[in-house]
This record gives C-alpha cells, structure tokens and sequence, in this order.
C-alpha cells in the first residue's frame, strides 16, 4: 500500500486534522507500520520573553499510536512535567478533568518506547 493511503485510512479513523508521523522498519509489512499522533499543551517555561512576561512551551499530553488495521496500541492522556499554562482546548480537545487520571510523563515514555 502507498503511503498516501495509508495517511486517508488513519486520517478517516482520528479526524481530517490528524497529524502523524508513518514510521517503518526496513521492509514495511502490516506488522511494522504504526501511525503516532501527539497532543500538546502550553506549559510554564523557563525565564521571561522580552517583553518580560513568562515563555510558554509545549510538551506532551496525550499520545495515540495505531496500527496498520487501525486499531489503538497506546492512547493515554500524560501529564507534563511543568504546571499547565494553557490547555489549547480549542486546538487538541483537551480538557482540564482529562489531566485528572494522566499517567506522569516520566512514566509513560517506558511503553511507548517498547511499542516504537
């Protein structure tokens, strides 16, 4: 299969503003391809801009793999290490009652590293 299909396939199953990373093994069988999507948040950053009020950045919130059938590997809300500036609900979905149960980003990276 084309990579232009697989991206309608797993564009079709999350939302038309799905964006992924397609990542292979040498030779791509259904076995080894995944499709990855990750959410972001604002967070507190480090220091000041110029204009002397407080950076933002971003860092994970939620990370969903699939496989080649479609069908979710890992979807988890995560927690950030840095206090949440800004949810960007508007942007990702993410709501506040959503980072209640998120798993500490310090834990999640273990299985999703075993998974890719």
């Amino acid at each position: 299969f084309s990579k232009q299909w697989y991206q309608r396939r797993v564009r079709g199953y999350f939302s038309s503003n799905f964006y992924f990373v397609l990542m292979t093994f040498p030779r791509r069988t259904p076995d080894n391809v995944l499709a990855i999507d990750c959410e972001m948040v604002g967070v507190w950053g480090d220091g000041l801009n110029k204009n002397g009020i407080p950076k933002e950045e971003s860092a994970l919130a939620r990370c969903s793999i699939v496989n080649y059938y479609v069908t979710v590997v890992y979807d988890e809300y995560i927690r950030p290490n840095k206090s949440i500036k800004d949810l960007r609900y508007r942007i990702n979905g993410i709501k506040q009652v959503d980072m209640l149960n998120a798993v500490p980003f310090n834990e999640a990276r273990r299985p999703i590293m075993e998974i890719i």
